[in-house]
């Protein structure tokens, strides 16, 4: 079984987004690379031929990357919210605005942390 390296680059006439991928140690070459990413040759060889092998590698992805200290919403999950919010228990949104963050993250840290409001 190969791994691959994956990246996007703009390709094409049309300027289309394409995925590819190059096989490692399973000799598979471009166009079994490019088939089991489900890109076509052509895309396979643009990128290869524009870029090089550096191409095919992952690039970084835009945005900052994700820090969430997982620590403090536990503890502050475990003070009671204040009482000018009128409430007697946290809600994921409620604590993800107190924060500064996304309620998503508020609600995969309690999860993880098993967390039972």
């Amino acid at each position: 079984m190969g791994s691959f390296v994956v990246g996007a680059g703009r390709v094409g006439a049309a300027g289309e987004d394409c995925v590819v991928g190059r096989g490692r140690g399973g000799g598979q070459g471009d166009r079994g690379a490019g088939r089991s990413v489900q890109a076509d040759r052509d895309c396979v060889e643009e990128v290869l031929r524009h870029e090089g092998i550096g191409g095919l590698v992952d690039r970084p992805k835009p945005g900052r990357p994700a820090h969430v200290d997982e620590v403090a919403v536990v503890s502050a999950t475990l003070e009671p919210p204040p009482e000018r919010l009128g409430v007697t228990h946290w809600s994921s949104r409620l604590l993800a605005k107190q924060l500064g963050i996304s309620h998503v993250w508020v609600g995969k840290i309690w999860r993880k942390w098993d967390c039972s409001i």
